[in-house]
């Protein structure tokens, strides 16, 4: 076992493992744990955007620890795991949508079902600035703007039964149309999840 400080990727020394590390082996050991939790963390908030890259870092460990690749493979894998992690984290970024709008439309595309094209009108004003946005980005950013209104979702609305179950059928009325498949029920639920994570007010 070998014992070693995780760094974050936001860290510039997580970086400097990629360059000429002295030993190649601890390198690569840290390098998989340091993504395992990176990508852990982000996949518990996020699963439809993280969770693939979490997958990855656990299949990599696996092979690894198997012998079926060596630590340079290890490294370049997991660099380049590092850099879409990264992107990911970026990606709303001139979607249209904010961060949080953005991985509600994540999970709404997890359940797509064949529809797309632009919405007509103007994106929305918070973060669209004239991009069009697909219908289901448009029920994303409606999404949004239902757990972040105080008056659809008050303070504390999270620890309310009732006002949550209002919540998931206001969801489900923004969504039926867009032919999703468990649009009645698991989305709804799934959205519930993640606006508490999100959108939880104390």
């Amino acid at each position: 076992k070998t014992v070693c400080k995780l760094r974050s990727l936001t860290d510039p020394a997580f970086w400097g493992d990629f360059g000429q590390p002295e030993d190649i082996k601890t390198a690569a050991v840290r390098k998989l744990a340091e993504l395992k939790k990176e990508t852990s963390e982000r996949a518990s908030k996020n699963a439809a955007r993280y969770d693939k890259f979490s997958d990855r870092i656990k299949a990599l460990i696996k092979q690894f620890s198997a012998g079926l690749i060596d630590a340079d493979k290890v490294l370049a894998e997991t660099e380049t795991i590092a850099k879409e992690v990264l992107a990911e984290d970026e990606a709303h970024l001139g979607s249209g949508l904010n961060e949080r709008a953005y991985g509600i439309a994540a999970i709404l595309e997890t359940f797509k079902g064949g529809v797309d094209g632009v919405s007509e009108g103007p994106a929305p004003a918070y973060g669209g600035q004239g991009v069009g946005l697909s219908p289901l980005q448009q029920a994303a950013a409606d999404i949004d703007a239902l757990y972040t209104s105080d008056l659809s979702a008050p303070t504390y609305w999270q620890d309310k039964t009732e006002l949550k179950k209002e919540l998931r059928g206001q969801v489900r009325r923004i969504i039926q149309n867009l032919s999703l498949d468990g649009w009645q029920k698991q989305i709804p639920l799934e959205v519930e999840h993640y606006a508490v994570l999100h959108y939880g007010k104390p």
